[in-house]
């Protein structure tokens, strides 16, 4: 008879924890993140009655989260590249609009010029006709400087998007780390639940941030690397994300990892997420609309003038030029060493494309690359004045006394349009 007792009285207890379990499931039924939890039965060790074998009743071997690693994998990935996608939609249909409306668009001060550029050569001796044609390009010049401070903002916003956001991950990874202490004190197999649907709350939530993959240790902690691979959080140590000065521009702000074992910067094939797509949208659509604006900036500029200075003006004497364009700013890398320094200009604009150029001494001749692919690009000259650099479309000179790795950014037409 006490057997039976025994038995029931286990039964009552393993059903009112399972019962426990159900209605912990119910309250949590709209939390965020929450994993269905299943307690999982077993039978208790019986003992020996004469030749008989009578059971112990029945235990509750454990809680089980009904979790797929798969799913949550690939529940990972989409967070990524949805956070990527926003952020560069976001910034895309900014600079779209910036474009294309009317009120800020080049379509209207662009037609309305060479409208009065035509009313001159028709006119070329009315006063009205020429004074037209002056407003009308202030107008054109006032529309491309406010293209440019459009971008130019946009910039800055993505500079504070990075900055928030290291911050942020660096707070998240910090929470991992904590709980993956937590998690392992007691070993892999009895870790709690629910502290394991928190850190898998603050993974999605760093990788909406940077885009992330995982990989489980034994003792039950989960390792975060960044998409590109770089360990963030590696069981209770955690790596730092900084926004840190770029070495070109100190007005533009990178992101860089720090590791135990030293510093990496992270450009946007090595960072998904809401991050990702900022450092996307700054390379693709920030720093190529600056380029191709003012790449129109400096056509228009160099075809104006060119005809300007073929004619004469009102009182006969020979033309000058129509638009004053400023040359190209060459940037410095901060770690340069050398006393070198570059003077550019535009030789050629049929071969010009607007393509940021990164220039580099080795220590017996420059070299230029693609800033944005790193590819290498075809460079004639030695940089004299008698021999200067000639590189898609622009000219080089170089004076003072560079070191060897001293590197110079040159964006030929980036800030033409101001």
């Amino acid at each position: 008879m006490s057997n039976v007792l025994g038995n029931g009285t286990s039964a009552l207890l393993s059903f009112q924890r399972a019962l426990a379990t159900t209605s912990h499931n119910i309250a949590n039924a709209t939390v965020e993140g929450y994993t269905r939890q299943r307690v999982e039965l077993a039978n208790r060790s019986g003992g020996g009655f004469g030749p008989l074998y009578v059971g112990a009743g029945v235990r509750v071997a454990g809680v089980t989260r009904l979790a797929d690693q798969l799913v949550t994998n690939r529940l990972l990935d989409s967070a990524s590249e949805l956070g990527r996608l926003e952020r560069l939609n976001g910034y895309a249909n900014r600079i779209d609009q910036l474009f294309t409306d009317g009120t800020t668009g080049l379509a209207r001060p662009w037609s309305a010029f060479w409208d009065a550029a035509q009313g001159v050569a028709a006119e070329p001796a009315s006063q009205a006709a020429r004074t037209e044609l002056l407003g009308r390009a202030e107008a054109l010049v006032a529309r491309f400087a406010l293209l440019q401070r459009g971008l130019e903002q946009i910039d800055g916003e993505i500079n504070a998007a990075l900055t928030g956001g290291a911050a942020e991950v660096n707070r998240l990874a910090a929470e991992v780390a904590r709980l993956n202490v937590e998690l392992t004190r007691n070993g892999p197999g009895n870790a709690s639940p629910d502290l394991l649907d928190q850190r898998d709350r603050l993974i999605r939530q760093i990788a909406t941030l940077t885009g992330v993959s995982t990989v489980p240790q034994d003792d039950g902690a989960l390792n975060v690397f960044t998409a590109g691979g770089q360990p963030l959080v590696v069981g209770a140590s955690v790596s730092r994300l900084v926004a840190a000065v770029d070495d070109f521009r100190p007005d533009r702000v990178v992101l860089s990892l720090e590791t135990s074992t030293g510093t990496v910067r992270l450009g946007p094939g090595s960072v998904s997420g809401s991050l990702g797509g900022a450092l996307a949208a700054r390379a693709s659509l920030v720093d190529t609309g600056r380029a191709e604006l003012g790449r129109i900036a400096t056509a228009l500029a160099g075809v104006v003038n060119a005809t300007s200075a073929a004619g004469l003006d009102l009182n006969g004497n020979v033309g000058t030029d129509f638009f004053s364009l400023p040359a190209p700013v060459p940037l410095a890398n901060r770690n340069n060493t050398g006393s070198a320094s570059l003077a550019v200009s535009v030789a050629d604009l049929g071969a010009l494309d607007g393509v940021p150029l990164e220039f580099q001494f080795d220590g017996v001749a420059w070299s230029a690359r693609r800033a944005d692919t790193g590819q290498p690009v075809p460079l004639t000259g030695t940089g004299t004045v008698a021999d200067p650099l000639v590189v898609n479309g622009i000219e080089v000179v170089v004076s003072g006394a560079p070191a060897a790795n001293d590197r110079f950014l040159v964006e030929p037409t980036s800030t033409a349009a101001r």
